[in-house]
């Protein structure tokens, strides 16, 4: 439906966005039994409960919009329901709505992650955390397919590398290393 929701409402789905690919990244960056394939982390994202506080801290009227944002999606365009359970029901389907657009947008990170990778030549198993040549000054940044590229000139003398950082979310960002042999 695409309304255009209220910011505390969408600050809020942003919030839970993070969540979910922060635990994406730990699944995939896990030392001792990292995520497989993409099929694996898209069962994460489904698996994200509601735990009934997607909604927590909003007024009434972004509990609304946030409904009225997946009411087709779920299959909330008729409902009966007695008015004194009104409230109760408005609040916890407008934290499912939270749980539900998050998942969204957690999806669409991972299908644009996906198709980067691919894209690429890039591994799941690439992926970083950080940037382990931040530490040094670059040659030259530019942006490449959604991604700011760093490139690093001789580091130690010798290497020479670009680093693509990707950002998953507001707070997420991973990078993948690419060695320039020369």
């Amino acid at each position: 439906m695409s309304h255009r929701l209220p910011a505390s409402a969408a600050q809020r789905i942003s919030d839970h966005v993070d969540g979910i690919i922060e635990n994406l990244i730990s699944r995939i960056t896990k030392k001792d039994e990292p995520a497989k394939d993409f099929d694996e982390l898209r069962e994460a994202i489904d698996a994200t409960d509601d735990d009934g506080t997607g909604a927590i801290y909003l007024d009434p009227w972004d509990w609304f919009a946030l409904i009225a944002e997946v009411a087709d999606d779920i299959g909330w365009t008729k409902v009966e329901i007695e008015v004194s359970k009104l409230q109760l029901w408005v609040e916890e389907h407008a934290s499912t709505a939270v749980i539900h657009l998050a998942q969204a947008r957690a999806r669409e990170a991972l299908d644009e992650l996906e198709t980067f990778l691919d894209d690429h030549d890039f591994k799941l198993s690439d992926l970083r955390t950080e940037n382990r040549f931040g530490w040094a000054v670059h040659r030259a940044e530019r942006e490449e397919d959604g991604a700011r590229v760093y490139e690093y000139c001789k580091i130690e003398g010798e290497v020479n590398v670009d680093v693509y950082e990707l950002e998953l979310s507001d707070k997420h960002n991973v990078y993948l290393e690419r060695h320039i042999y020369t």
